[in-house]
């Protein structure tokens, strides 16, 4: 059967449609491929270690712990760790025993947290050292104080790995000391903490 010219020009608007919209399908297939993976750059740590040391003229104290979880997000350079108290190793179980029973408290403070920004130039998309300060609230012993930390960023093959050192005074935090043992803990602990991290696929 014959075609009408109106049918013809009707079947060719339909097939320059088709057309145009596979045009625009492909472009937008194209478009999302070259978007980079991990434009939304965050990490969990993989890997972190967290000591305290203190010092006097009687007694050295110093714990260890691998048990601290740690994030970033590179993207508004967020921070936070989390140290779950019971979890630092002594050399000696009584040293333990005191630090959780008598100090901490840590059936009833069972964490150490911080949560803040990092303020200072970094670039996680760019290899290198960078000097940061993390900077927020720090809580521990059931107290919250602001705190700024300096940090040391390191971006290898744009996996980051953070390293700080800062002090605690005790009783900032409401950390008493008895006067048995004053004599053999610092009023200031140094504490340090190194997370190695992996990048969070985000679906």
């Amino acid at each position: 059967m014959a075609l009408t010219l109106l049918e013809i020009l009707f079947y060719e608007r339909l097939k320059n449609n088709i057309m145009t919209t596979k045009r625009i399908i492909l472009l937008i297939l194209v478009s999302c491929s070259l978007v980079p993976l991990g434009f939304s750059q965050k990490f969990k740590s993989k890997e972190s270690t967290t000591s305290f040391f203190s010092s006097t003229p009687i007694e050295d104290i110093e714990a260890l712990t691998k048990e601290t979880k740690s994030a970033i997000d590179a993207d508004v350079k967020t921070f936070l760790f989390k140290v779950p108290i019971t979890s630092f190793v002594f050399k000696s179980e009584l040293m333990r025993d005191h630090f959780n029973e008598n100090y901490l408290e840590s059936k009833k403070f069972p964490y150490a947290t911080f949560s803040g920004r990092m303020e200072g130039p970094v670039d996680f998309k760019t290899d290198g050292q960078y000097s940061v300060n993390a900077v927020g609230e720090f809580t521990i012993h059931g107290v919250t104080r602001k705190v700024s930390i300096p940090s040391i960023i390191t971006i290898m093959k744009g996996v980051p790995t953070i390293e700080s050192v800062f002090l605690i005074k005790l009783a900032d935090y409401g950390i008493a000391v008895p006067k048995i043992v004053f004599n053999k803990i610092a009023e200031e602990i140094e504490v340090k903490i190194k997370s190695i991290y992996s990048s969070v696929k985000i679906d």
